[in-house]
């Protein structure tokens, strides 16, 4: 069903194939273009570091002619290689008036002559070089790099030392702008686009017409294929056809010349089968029986495990019951205790009310005494501290002690709880073991009923072997008559399996071509 689908909606193996070899073109063809990208702004990048620095070492020698004797004039801020002057003239004679390759002279740090302009238009001489670039100058580098920002433009540079004879004098600074080191790499990234997109268009091209071509052999060939297999199915069936109506005759004449003895030989195997029936049947009741036997024992040993575990545990929760009453009596105890502390605290209360009082008046009449009072005066003062902080102390250990009597309280209601729930839990155990008493006594009957079957049982088993003794005598008659037509019948039941198998071969051959149709739609 899966496959006509397919082939309803058009999707061929084809069409799939040259999907998915358009989408890895595409793909692999996306990634060679990043790839190539990377590796051109590089290679750009790199080729121009290497012209910059051929353009200062061309310029050096120029001008210095094979020896160097330089000088700088501060008053006229001329420059001189040799006694000839140096301009900015030739700066562009040297560049071929290539504008985007500039030049620079330092004399030490400072630029003297330069074709590089500032942000107001004018050659920006008299400014100093980068220190870090100065110093590796200085120290004999050749100094080369992309992407340096001079005045707001970015160049790739190259920075090489003057000496005379083996002194430092200055630098010789070549510059090409990076706008076009830009178009070089996008051009050169352009024409591998444009050839990238026509090599790919040509790939797939060719790879259409190429599976086209491989689509239309395999699908020839595969017709041809179903044609010849489908003929030969059909040859094959007619001749199964004619050979199954032949043995149909002779099965017919055979059955009628064997039926009588086949019959007896029939009735005496199905007796002898029902026979071994009975026996397997009456074998595996026995089994049965003893297998119920050994359950029933385990099933007692659980139950009187199981009543011992749970009269345990009653007397665990009648324990924990006293407990938890002893506990509740103490914790009553202790809230009247309680009681009785907040009661002595309050008088205490009240007593260092009083002597705050009485200090009070001490203070009063000491002061009405005079310079004799001032030291009774200082003893009532002392008198009324100590009454105020046996009034805070007293406080605090009310509120410790109703703390206490709360937390006491909280108690009590969870003992309380915890007494209904073992109560709860006794109940429930006497239940469990009555009812595991009932499921005793049903065990007990259940063994008595097992005992009966298996009396039962013993007395077939005798009945059993008698007759398997009378069956197996009629079957070794029963045999003797029936084994000259058992076997003709045996031979003509040969062809005819042979017949239902080739019979099925061909069923399986039609699935076969049916198949193939649709697998040859498939490369439609």
């Amino acid at each position: 069903m899966a496959e006509n689908k397919l082939s309803k909606e058009g999707y061929t193996i084809t069409k799939q194939l040259r999907t998915i070899v358009i989408i890895f073109i595409a793909f692999l063809a996306v990634f060679l273009g990043v790839v190539v990208v990377i590796i051109t702004g590089k290679s750009v990048k790199s080729d121009y570091r290497v012209t910059a620095e051929t353009a200062s070492v061309h310029l050096k020698e120029i001008l210095e002619d094979g020896h160097s004797v330089w000088s700088y004039d501060e008053e006229t801020q001329k420059l001189y290689c040799n006694d000839k002057e140096i301009t900015v003239d030739l700066f562009e004679t040297i560049n071929g008036y290539d504008s985007d390759v500039y030049h620079t002279i330092f004399w030490d740090d400072t630029r003297v002559l330069t074709n590089i302009k500032n942000e107001s238009g004018a050659y920006a001489v008299g400014t100093q070089a980068d220190k870090a670039i100065y110093e590796a100058v200085k120290s004999g580098e050749l100094y080369t790099k992309n992407d340096v920002k001079i005045f707001g433009t970015k160049y790739t540079v190259c920075y090489i030392p003057m000496y005379n004879e083996k002194e430092f004098v200055g630098m010789i600074f070549t510059g090409i702008e990076q706008s076009t080191v830009v178009a070089t790499t996008l051009n050169i990234i352009a024409n591998f686009l444009i050839w990238a997109v026509l090599i790919t268009i040509v790939a797939i091209i060719l790879y259409t017409r190429i599976l086209n071509k491989i689509s239309l052999t395999l699908q020839d060939k595969l017709q041809s294929g179903y044609k010849e297999l489908e003929e030969y199915a059909d040859n094959v069936k007619e001749i199964t056809d004619r050979t199954a109506t032949q043995m149909g005759d002779i099965n017919e004449a055979m059955n009628n010349v064997a039926s009588g003895a086949t019959g007896q030989a029939s009735a005496t195997q199905e007796a002898m089968a029902s026979t071994e029936e009975f026996s397997q049947s009456l074998d595996v009741v026995n089994m049965e029986i003893n297998e119920s036997y050994d359950f029933i024992g385990t099933v007692r040993q659980c139950v009187d495990e199981s009543e011992k575990s749970i009269l345990s545990l009653s007397e665990s929760v009648d324990e924990n019951n006293k407990i938890v009453a002893t506990v509740s009596d103490e914790i009553q105890n202790g809230v009247e205790s309680s009681k009785n502390a907040t009661k002595i605290v309050k008088t205490i209360d009240n007593i260092a009310f009083q002597i705050n009082l009485l200090a009070l008046n001490a203070s009063i009449e000491a002061s009405h005494a005079g310079e004799l009072g001032k030291g009774f005066a200082v003893v009532a003062d002392e008198i009324k501290n100590l009454a105020m902080s046996s009034a805070e102390s007293a406080k605090d250990t009310e509120d410790a002690i109703n703390e206490i009597v709360s937390i006491m309280n909280r108690t009590q209601t969870c003992n309380e709880t915890l007494v209904e729930s073992n109560k709860s839990q006794l109940e429930k155990s006497a239940d469990v073991v009555s009812k595991m008493k009932i499921l005793e006594q049903n065990i007990q009957e259940i063994v008595v009923k097992l005992d009966n079957i298996k009396e039962k049982s013993d007395s077939l088993g005798i009945v059993k072997n008698e007759l398997v003794q009378v069956v197996q005598t009629l079957s070794a008659t029963s045999e003797e008559n029936a084994a000259v037509s058992e076997q003709v019948s045996a031979s003509s039941e040969t062809v005819n399996d042979d017949i239902t198998d080739l019979t099925s071969s061909l069923d399986s051959v039609a699935k076969i071509c049916d198949n193939m149709k649709e697998i040859i739609k498939l490369f439609g």
